[in-house]
């Protein structure tokens, strides 16, 4: 099993935590969204960011 411990800081870049402000900045900026529009998606569909990704792309086109 891997030992997380030397990656402490880096983000799951699977998973969006909104109660993180680091990861708030990085999917915010990264889905070109607001933090509400972040935090409304996850609270429909789930904190995995494919998910999240699938859910903005279906409601914005």
């Amino acid at each position: 099993m891997a030992d997380r411990t030397a990656n402490r800081d880096k983000p799951i870049r699977t998973r969006i935590n909104v109660n993180e402000e680091q990861e708030m900045k990085h999917w915010t900026e990264a889905l070109a969204i607001t933090p509400k529009q972040l935090k409304s998606a996850v609270a429909l569909v789930g904190p995995e960011s494919n998910d999240v990704k699938r859910y903005l792309r279906d409601t914005h086109q």
